[in-house]
């Protein structure tokens, strides 16, 4: 299985994990949208979140969990 980390570099750093790589971009994209009107900062879409940002996406393997002491 393959997870798909999001990061979007406003102040704080907007992270979100997703099983696909456009459904990451969306979620961290809303999220920042969201944060960035909560500090006086609107943005009429995602997709302009996106594009004055910009977004990092890392996909990740997930395998088997272990217990670390």
């Amino acid at each position: 299985m393959r997870v798909y980390v999001a990061t979007i570099p406003t102040k704080y750093e907007i992270v979100a994990v997703a099983t696909t790589e456009s459904d990451a971009r969306y979620l961290a994209a809303e999220h920042a949208k969201t944060y960035l009107a909560d500090v006086g900062i609107h943005y009429d879409s995602a997709d302009k979140v996106l594009e004055y940002f910009g977004c990092c996406v890392t996909e990740i393997e997930i395998g088997t969990a272990k217990f670390v002491s």
